[in-house]
């Protein structure tokens, strides 16, 4: 059962929030293990996992990018090993931030650019996210694996510079 399944919301891009965290509520009372103090040491073990799981699953639907990809690979088009593939473009723009970072251009500047590129990411991911599941296109895919591609990418370098 996918994460969808559990919390009875339709497989999307776009979860209701609130409706998120009722059903999440409702299955903390359900699972947590506070609440079953009688149980065997089993069915202990049982919902202390359950209840990891849950709150993996609750966490991921509070972020529009782990929602995303885990929309795609719920719907087959991702994978967690899946080997990340990237514009030529956007690698020539990261070999030369790398380059301008390995010759010591001031930090902030080089966080700055970092953020607005992300800035400049997220704003391209609007239309596609904006979509209802039923319209989205196979073009839609691309975007958003290419996004989630260099999103990864430009976080990594980010946090290099915040490290």
């Amino acid at each position: 059962m996918n994460y969808f399944e559990w919390f009875e919301i339709p497989v999307s891009l776009k979860v209701d929030l609130q409706q998120v965290t009722r059903k999440f509520m409702e299955m903390q009372r359900k699972f947590h293990p506070d609440f079953h103090v009688g149980a065997t040491e089993e069915d202990q073990q049982e919902m202390l996992e359950k209840t990891s799981e849950l709150n993996k699953a609750y966490v991921m639907f509070k972020n529009p990018d782990a929602t995303m990809m885990y929309f795609l690979q719920v719907k087959g088009y991702w994978s967690p090993d899946q080997k990340e593939t990237l514009s030529p473009d956007f690698l020539m723009e990261m070999m030369d931030l790398n380059e301008k970072l390995e010759d010591g251009v001031d930090e902030e500047a080089a966080k700055r650019e970092v953020l607005l590129k992300i800035d400049e990411q997220n704003q391209g991911i609007e239309g596609v996210m904006a979509k209802d599941s039923g319209e989205i296109q196979e073009s839609d895919i691309k975007i958003m694996i290419g996004y989630l591609n260099q999103k990864k990418y430009l976080k990594r370098i980010l946090d290099r510079l915040l490290n």
